[in-house]
């Protein structure tokens, strides 16, 4: 008889309960979302694609495991709460499809207590798209992620300000959006290091009564 596996992640999470009850961790979290690779071969193993191999730097033919980790804020211990495995291309659409079906999931089904002990969502470049920002601001978190150096972060035209006089005679004038300022929650830092890039009101208060 095959014993059955050990439900890893209700123990993290049992453990996790524990140690904020117990005042051995403050209570304030961080969401972790990131993929990792796992070197495999053999035609019969099920999943195994190519995937990218961050170690390496290239993609090359495996499993891939993503994983979702919460951090504390003040002890900086890492929970592994979800981790689930990623199909291939020729077994299921795209595989960012699959990250956000996970995260989506996780979020609502444990939104109780995250909505009393979780701030923010941070996550690589990778995960810098629309439908990983929208999931995360449609239940109330900030996203913090790292944005291309060619982002293009332009909002469509709403108002209009003159570039040139207080009459706008001088010149054709620019126009800027107000969603561009008072958008979803969304903190992005550009890759070619040139500092953090804020957009909306909501993630610049996302660590208020925090510190």
């Amino acid at each position: 008889m095959v014993p059955e596996a050990a439900p890893l992640g209700e123990l993290h999470w049992g453990l996790l309960y524990l140690l904020v009850r117990l005042k051995v961790l403050d209570g304030r979290f961080i969401l972790a979302l990131d993929a990792t690779f796992v070197p495999k071969s053999g035609r019969k193993t099920a999943g195994l694609g190519a995937f990218w191999n961050g170690a390496s730097h290239r993609s090359e033919t495996g499993l891939e495991l993503s994983c979702l980790a919460l951090l504390s804020w003040s002890g900086h211990h890492a929970f592994p709460v979800q981790v689930q495995q990623t199909q291939p291309r020729r077994e299921k659409h795209d595989r960012l499809e699959q990250y956000q079906a996970q995260l989506v999931a996780f979020l609502e089904q444990r939104r109780t207590w995250l909505q009393q002990h979780l701030r923010v969502v941070v996550a690589d470049g990778q995960y810098a798209k629309t439908m990983f920002m929208d999931a995360v601001s449609r239940e109330g978190y900030a996203f913090v992620t790292k944005l291309q150096c060619n982002a293009n972060l332009l909002s469509p035209s709403a108002v209009h300000i003159p570039s040139d006089g207080a009459d706008g005679k001088n010149g054709r004038g620019r126009s800027i959006s107000r969603a561009s300022m008072d958008g979803p929650a969304y903190q992005g830092k550009r890759g070619n290091g040139s500092g953090p890039r804020w957009r909306g009101h909501r993630t610049t208060n996302a660590f208020s009564g925090w510190w």
